[in-house]
């Protein structure tokens, strides 16, 4: 090694280079224990010190005179001339290492040339000085040896922490060879400390000469080492640097760990048996099982659930009980997790070990194919490693799962202690079914013994010869026999004899046969009294299959079949076995209260049939009762289940139809009936061809009870049997015109919708702040080839009669939120677009799941769509509307009541709706600015709408003097044609606010 340092001329006087005195000089130079030696300018020999001389073995004064040439090889006594002439020339000091072999063997010295100077300041020559560093050269090979050759990593780091020297150990621990090493900074392969921190760990270690600690060094492919520091300040002749070994911790620090997780869980199984011992509820157990496992096991998240039973669910696992800290918790909120291995969402760990009934570990959560559908929140939340135990017991199948934040976790000793705890749970589980399924068979014991008892049916009980080993009180009752005259002998002796052997022998046959039967048994009572009795028999079994009871329940039917009989006679029809007068009136009644509470309609069609005394004339009675029988059937057949047929007197039928949504739907039916009256009959081997003729009325337009509706039917039928044969008429004219309007328009709307007639408006809604356009109204049109734009006033009506509000209202649902999407792609941002709902949609129920698929299917928010709802529509069924509204605002969707003080709405109800707007309806507003009670009125409804928080909204704003008087007493907002009228989504656009 040689280095270099700039010399400088010495002043006058200099003792360290300048030869005053030189006996004293002799003298002192002689006395050091260094070589010293010095030189001219042509590098001749001017003096040798003792020591030198020694080492030599020649006298000093045989060396004066002479130069490197005299003692050295050529080519070695050349390089020290050219080192001296460096010296002399560049006044420089130069210091380097060198074999040197003296009397006594080789060594090693530390050389040191540098100039000396005469008195005026020239370079006189060379001032030497030899070292003897040979103890040094050897301790440094011997400790280099045992530093390359140490287990442990040795590092010699700079002061400004550059590495200068490792050993063969470090390169093996962090991956780089010697020559990446060298020149690094400490901070490239340290693990948890930066540069800033290293250099003020540097500081205290210099303060302290050393120290001992703990850190983690960074491999070259990223992975941390934990490693403990042993580190002392030294100077080596290079300056004060620090000398370190590093000793690999890692393997202690996982046996360490492993001992630390395995006592946890052993801590755990403990306080988990406790539990399960103490508790008997499957939902407190669970509970304290997950709270254990991560305050004591070490897990950061534990977690129980249960495989949801039924085809539909496809094997969802459900949450049942969960512990963590809040962030942890956090991802099972958003947890989808199924058995079924057709799904992602399947292929898990806890899906897994349940599907497969085996423990699944898995490590490298965050990376690992299977757990990539929740990727995002394991990384999240910091879970690396998870293991799932199945457990079951009972109906219970499942899965215990828990998470740890390092990776490979769960060792031996952790899994098989694990694998013990689920063993534990399903332990506790199966005994927990036991015991239920015990307490419910002693509960069903008691219950079937109070059942035998209380019961008002006959019960008996035989052995396997039928011989009657219990009965009930009710036995006794039906019967007349006491317990004590019937117990051993055979139930025989109820028979009546009215039945054949015949009879009997099929009644074994099939208890034989099919385990059970039932009939009606004529039997005979203590006193000799016949009854009839309806009893069902079951053959009971014992664990070998074979018969060991008969039980038999019986009722007694005498006092039943009686008042059926007058039952009959009273309400139905002898002839035809139709309901009579009396039941048709009692079957309208109920659908009168029914239709008035839900606000339908009820049809009673009055039907004659036409020329039916002919039948009598020309074959008899018999054959006009024939045709009276199969035109009783024809109408049943028609009708249905969807109503009630009945005969009145003669050749008078009467059909009611209950719960219409429109007196419209009596139109298919009445012609159905007419036709099914006009097939030929055949009547003793001939075809007899009749027609009918009907009278309608309708609740509530027509009457408000039975009597009033069938003298009403009664009148349209007399109006019918005006028109023609096979015909039917409405009540009044009116009725008769809206009949046939309703047709039309239902067979416009029909088309409407079939070739595309239909096409929505928009009226904005403007702020009356600011004058900004923060919404529009979608209105539906029909732009009908012939007659132009129809106003949804004409045909909406209709269409909640025939049920074509629903096509209507889904289309405008859908048509509004993509000419949304459009205005949101196009830059309009910043409104809403509002959409009618009707009470049909609504009572359906289905609205929710039309409005989330809607939205999906654009990709629009739900912020940028209001509905718009009728106060009375909410009103109807509260506790269903409210539902409603709760599903739309969940999906964002705002929500306003149109029309608003024009219902009856109650205030304790409407403060529960999730509401955003109130609209004023514009019968107030049409005559606002004029002395009357409709400013009173709104300014209630405006306080009304800000004590519930509430925007407000004005429509048929038509004058600026309205406007004014809305701003004036506090109108959040308005619409009407002072602004604009209702115009295309092309043409609106130009009042529609941009993106900014």
């Amino acid at each position: 090694m040689t280095s270099a340092l700039p010399g400088s001329p010495l002043p006058p006087r200099a003792a360290a280079t300048r030869i005053d005195d030189e006996e004293l000089l002799r003298a002192v130079l002689n006395c050091l224990p260094l070589r010293v030696f010095v030189k001219d300018r042509d590098s001749t020999y001017l003096f040798f010190n003792r020591k030198m001389a020694e080492d030599l073995g020649v006298a000093p004064e045989a060396l004066i005179g002479r130069n490197d040439l005299d003692f050295f090889p050529a080519e070695l006594a050349l390089r020290y001339r050219e080192d001296d002439r460096r010296v002399r020339e560049e006044k420089l000091t130069l210091s380097y290492e060198e074999p040197f072999r003296t009397h006594d063997g080789e060594g090693w010295i530390l050389t040191t040339k540098t100039p000396w100077y005469t008195a005026d300041g020239e370079v006189g020559g060379i001032l030497g000085f030899f070292a003897d560093i040979t103890p040094h050269k050897r301790a440094e090979a011997r400790y280099g040896t045992i530093i390359q050759t140490s287990r442990d990593a040795f590092v010699i780091v700079g002061s400004e922490g550059e590495l200068c020297d490792v050993n063969e150990a470090c390169c093996q621990l962090v991956g780089y060879t010697r020559d990446e090493l060298l020149g690094m900074h400490l901070s490239e392969i340290e693990g948890q400390q930066g540069p800033a921190e290293i250099a003020e760990n540097m500081q205290r270690l210099s303060r302290d000469g050393g120290g001992f600690f703990e850190t983690q060094w960074r491999h070259r492919d990223g992975h941390r080492i934990a490693v403990e520091v042993s580190v002392r300040l030294l100077d080596d002749g290079g300056g004060m640097r620090f000398f370190a070994f590093v000793h690999d911790i890692s393997a202690r620090q996982r046996i360490e760990l492993a001992l630390a997780h395995k006592t946890a869980i052993y801590a755990m199984l403990s306080r988990i048996n406790g539990a399960i011992v103490k508790l008997t509820d499957r939902q407190a157990l669970f509970t304290e099982v997950c709270d254990i496992a991560t305050r004591y096991g070490g897990f950061v998240l534990a977690w129980i659930g249960e495989e949801a039973k039924g085809r539909s669910e496809n094997g969802r696992v459900h949450v049942l009980a969960c512990s963590g800290d809040a962030k942890h918790q956090s991802y099972l909120e958003t947890l989808v997790i199924h058995t079924s291995p057709e799904l992602a969402t399947g292929r898990g760990a806890t899906g897994t070990a349940i599907r497969e009934g085996r423990p699944v570990i898995m490590e490298h959560l965050q990376t690992r194919d299977e757990s990539e559908p929740w990727h995002a929140e394991m990384r999240r939340c910091g879970l690396r490693s998870s293991m799932a135990l199945p457990i079951g017991g009972g109906s219970f199948r499942g899965a215990f799962t828990v998470y740890a934040e390092e990776e490979s976790y769960f060792d031996e000793d952790v899994v098989a202690l694990l694998e013990e705890v689920a063993g534990d749970i399903s332990f506790a589980l199966a005994k927990m079914a036991d015991t239920e399924q015990r307490l419910y068979a002693e509960s069903q014991v008691a219950l079937y013994a109070q059942v035998f008892a209380n019961s008002s049916d006959g019960m008996i009980i035989t052995d396997a010869a039928n011989n009657i080993v219990a009965v009930n009180a009710s036995f006794v009752d039906i019967t007349g026999y006491t317990a004590a005259e019937v117990l051993g002998q055979n139930p025989r002796l109820l028979k009546s004899d009215r039945h054949d052997r015949q009879f009997y022998q099929d009644l074994w046959a099939t208890l034989s046969a099919q385990g059970a039967w039932q009939g009606e048994l004529w039997n005979r009572r203590k006193n000799g009294d016949i009854y009839p009795a309806w009893v069902t028999i079951n053959l009971v079994r014992d664990t070998a299959g074979r018969v060991s009871n008969h039980f038999a329940v019986f009722s007694d039917l005498m006092q039943k079949k009686a008042a059926e009989e007058l039952h009959r006679l009273k309400r139905f029809d002898a002839l035809t076995g139709l309901p009579n007068q009396l039941m048709m009136e009692d079957r309208v009644g109920e659908a009168i209260i029914h239709a008035t509470q839900h606000d339908r309609h009820v049809g009673v069609l009055f039907i004659n049939l036409d020329h039916f005394h002919m039948v009598n004339d020309l074959f008899g009675h018999v054959a006009g009762d024939q045709v009276l029988n199969q035109s009783a059937r024809r109408l049943l057949d028609v009708v249905g289940a969807q109503g009630t047929v009945s005969r009145f007197s003669g050749d008078f039928f009467v059909v009611a139809l209950p719960d219409l949504n429109a007196a419209s739907a009596i139109n298919p039916v009445a012609s159905a009936l007419l036709a099914s009256i006009a097939e030929p009959y055949a009547v003793s081997g001939q075809l007899i061809n009749l027609s009918a003729r009907i009278g309608i009325a309708v609740f509530p337009n027509d009457g408000k009870d039975f009597a009033t509706l069938m003298k009403n039917a009664d009148s349209a039928l007399l109006n019918a049997k005006v028109g023609g044969k096979n015909s039917f008429r409405f009540f009044t004219k009116r009725m008769n015109e809206h009949s046939q309007r309703l047709l039309t328009i239902g067979d416009d709307l029909r088309r409407a919708v079939a070739e595309r007639w239909l096409t929505l408006h928009y009226q904005p809604q403007v702020d009356l702040g600011s004058g900004k356009v923060v919404g529009v109204e979608a209105l539906i049109r029909i732009d009908h080839p012939q007659r132009g734009l129809i106003p949804p006033g004409e045909f909406i009506s209709v269409a909640e009669e025939n049920g074509m509000i629903f096509t209507l209202g889904e289309w405008a649902l859908d048509e509004a939120c993509r000419q949304r999407r459009r205005w949101l792609d196009a830059g309009f941002d910043d409104f809403v677009v509002a959409v009618n709902v009707s009470a049909h949609q609504m009572a359906r129920g289905d609205l929710p799941e039309i409005v989330a698929r809607t939205l999906a299917g654009h990709r629009l928010d739900g912020r940028y769509l209001e509905l718009e709802f009728t106060e009375s529509s909410l009103m109807r069924n509260v506790g269903k509307s409210l539902s409603l509204m709760q599903q739309f605002h969940a999906m964002g969707v705002r929500l306003s009541i149109d029309d608003f003080g024009t219902g009856y709405s109650s205030l304790a109800y409407l403060k529960q709706f999730p509401l955003d707007k109130l609209k004023i309806d514009q019968s107030f507003v049409r005559h606002l600015d004029e002395q009357g009670s409709d400013a009173l009125i709104v300014q209630a409804i405006l306080a009304l709408s800000h004590a519930l928080g509430l925007t407000s909204i004005a429509e048929g704003v038509e004058s600026l003097a309205q406007q004014n008087i809305l701003r004036e007493l506090g109108c959040c907002e308005m619409q009407g044609y002072l602004f604009s009228r209702p115009l295309t989504a092309a043409a609106v656009e130009s009042l529609l606010p941009r993106r900014a």
